[in-house]
């Protein structure tokens, strides 16, 4: 029985003491106090970062989309690359009649001689 009334009084306190206006404005007010608190101490670790030129999370996250874009770029021509190389023709690498036509002649010796007689 003792114990009974002693939770019915304890009930009783406690919903006088959380429904007490200067209880919920001290709870709202350190509810405030910790949001800001977190808001500022993020805001000066960003700054701090960004001062010692650490990136941060989103500025990572950035970076790594970005690096992502350019290896699919970077895949697709690739792949692009193999597929026009397979619709190529093969070129041998043995010169043709062409490709020799347009070489550049040796002198004959003689003619060296005849240049090298005129300069003497």
């Amino acid at each position: 029985m003792e114990t009974k009334n002693f939770e019915k009084q304890l009930e009783q306190k406690l919903d006088q003491l959380t429904s007490h206006p200067l209880f919920l404005n001290s709870v709202a007010g350190l509810i405030n106090f910790n949001s800001y608190r977190k808001i500022l101490s993020r805001k000066a670790f960003e700054l701090l970062w960004g001062n010692l030129q650490i990136p941060l999370k989103a500025d990572q996250e950035k970076m790594m989309a970005a690096l992502e874009e350019m290896q699919l770029r970077l895949q697709k021509m690739q792949m692009e690359l193999h597929a026009k190389a397979a619709l190529k023709p093969q070129v041998s690498s043995q010169p043709t009649a062409i490709h020799l036509q347009s070489l550049p002649r040796e002198r004959s010796h003689s003619s060296k001689r005849k240049v090298s007689n005129l300069n003497s």
